[in-house]
């Protein structure tokens, strides 16, 4: 099942929905509500036929993949080992548990 690791903490996020979105608000799927760089609603995780990508939701601090900033409202696909940051807070998605 694909997800994203915090790499600060550990913390597995799987996304259990089509659409499921992350930030700082108790509105996201999945709440970092302890970092004050990542927005609201950061970044939405798209999975689309057995493929993910990842979209910046006009963040404040911006959505980087690989070190390359999105560009808001544009999807950008996610490979496994690929490195995620949400402002300072750094994530590394990987597609198997056993990744």
């Amino acid at each position: 099942m694909p997800h994203l690791v915090r790499k600060k903490t550990g913390e597995i996020i799987y996304f259990d929905k089509p659409e499921f979105t992350l930030g700082r608000s108790e509105k996201a799927d999945h709440m970092i509500g302890d970092n004050s760089d990542v927005s609201r609603i950061h970044a939405t995780i798209i999975q689309k036929n057995g493929v993910n990508y990842i979209l910046d939701n006009e963040s404040t601090n911006h959505t980087y993949v690989d070190g390359t900033p999105l560009e808001p409202g544009k999807e950008v696909l996610l490979k496994n080992g690929a490195v995620v940051n949400m402002g300072n807070e750094e994530f590394v998605f990987r597609l198997r548990k056993e990744d």
